[in-house]
């Protein structure tokens, strides 16, 4: 009956905390770009702790409610989150959507430059022909992970409160769509110089299934550190997903171009 009371007690408490928005001056950044983050909340209770999460982060102080943060070296789309304590030990998370400036642009042709030679063989222009197809595919798919990205995005800055039913059932939502976008991705046509590539992009969708599904448990067992640690194993997945794939487009455009 104590344990029940308690934990009531910290759901209305949580209530009372809501990081409601991650404020940037832009959401569009150069890569290497530094730009000032703060977090807008609203609690009645006494703010103790702030904690920023993002991959391959570099935050000048990554626990107090204003910072910078240095953007990556690579483009692509990243996520940051900040989880917010208060003196109650409850906790808030926000997180935001970063696009840094991607200027690979699939650009092949059919000569090598480097020995200004036409790709004659028939094979060759195949294989070329089939890693355009796959790359086009791969950056819808990606297009599809930022949408949903998004969406995640908003729900925590508006409706997310841990441990609830409805953010459950959001959690779950969100898995059948990661599992929706790794089905598609086992389904594309690949040439066969990149079909290690693609075995590989498809352990790291399963990966972040994986983790998704682990959210889902932390809500049900009222694990919040077993979230949080989830939550960054997630954002460190999609870094790792986007950045694969701009590495396949630099060796692409090395190729061809």
């Amino acid at each position: 009956m104590q344990n029940y009371y308690y934990k009531t007690i910290k759901n209305v408490n949580v209530i009372n905390l809501k990081a409601t928005e991650i404020i940037t001056p832009k959401s569009v950044l150069e890569v290497g770009e530094k730009i000032k983050l703060d977090v807008k909340i609203t609690s009645s209770n006494q703010l103790i702790k702030y904690k920023w999460l993002a991959a391959k982060r570099t935050f000048t102080n990554d626990t107090k409610t204003l910072t910078y943060y240095i953007a990556p070296d690579e483009p692509g789309m990243y996520s940051i989150s900040v989880i917010v304590y208060d003196n109650y030990e409850n906790s808030s998370t926000a997180m935001k959507a970063l696009e840094l400036v991607n200027n690979n642009i699939i650009k092949g042709k059919f000569f090598d430059e480097n020995t200004n030679e036409t790709i004659k063989n028939e094979d060759e222009i195949i294989q070329y022909i089939g890693e355009s197809y796959f790359l086009n595919n791969m950056k819808s798919l990606l297009d599809e992970y930022k949408i949903l990205v998004d969406k995640i995005v908003i729900y925590y800055n508006e409706n997310y409160v841990f441990g609830q039913i409805q953010t459950i059932r959001f959690e779950e939502e969100i898995l059948l769509n990661y599992k929706e976008l790794a089905n598609k991705l086992r389904s594309f046509n690949c040439p066969s110089s990149y079909i290690n590539d693609k075995n590989n992009l498809v352990e790291i969708t399963e990966s972040i299934c994986f983790y998704q599904g682990q959210i889902i448990k932390s809500h049900m067992v009222n694990d919040f550190d077993l979230y949080e640690y989830n939550l960054n194993k997630i954002i460190n997945k999609i870094d790792e997903l986007l950045n694969y794939y701009f590495n396949m487009v630099d060796k692409y455009n090395k190729k061809y171009h």
